[in-house]
């Protein structure tokens, strides 16, 4: 399947240095290759908003990668929504952000 970026999503990825680019990629390229069979795909749970989306969770300690990225499926297409370091993935602010994003 194919994979498609929001802007603001993409700007996110665009902030990371070249190594983690790098190894973002590398797990985007799995969950377009594996789909949501992946092990670091799950429910992503915010307890308050109910936003029905998905996570990818993204580490790597050669790169110093240690972040999430918000996604959905819609029409054979992966959309990802927000990518984020793990510490702000779940807070309120960047929740009612990634709300905001969804169409």
């Amino acid at each position: 399947m194919r994979v498609s970026w929001v802007e603001e999503a993409l700007q996110e990825f665009q902030s990371l240095d070249e190594d983690q680019q790098s190894a973002v990629r590398r797990f985007v390229d799995g969950l377009a290759e594996d789909g949501i069979e992946m092990d670091e795909v799950g429910p992503l749970v915010d307890g308050e908003k109910g936003l029905n989306l998905f996570r990818l969770k993204m580490v790597e300690e050669d790169s110093g990668l240690g972040h999430r990225a918000a996604f959905d499926v819609r029409d054979d297409m992966f959309i990802i929504y927000r990518l984020s370091s793990r510490e702000g993935f779940y807070s309120s602010e960047e929740l009612r952000e990634l709300e905001s994003r969804k169409p």
